[in-house]
């Protein structure tokens, strides 16, 4: 599970989508790159970018894709 936040970049608002592992922390943390082919859709309509994500946190890492 993700939720989708908006964070400020030098004065533009970027969408990011952060994964958090199951249980309490502290967790190890990953930027993961969005899968370009898609990026212009939404990286919600990425499959690989979901899936990504979704791993990570399951093996306990907090993941946060721009």
């Amino acid at each position: 599970m993700h939720t989708k936040q908006t964070v400020d970049v030098l004065g533009d608002a970027m969408e990011i989508l952060v994964f958090a592992p199951p249980g309490n922390g502290p967790h190890p943390g990953v930027v993961h790159t969005q899968h370009l082919p898609v990026a212009h859709k939404g990286l919600e309509t990425d499959p690989f970018t979901l899936d990504v994500g979704e791993r990570l946190a399951n093996a306990g890492y907090a993941c946060v894709i721009p």
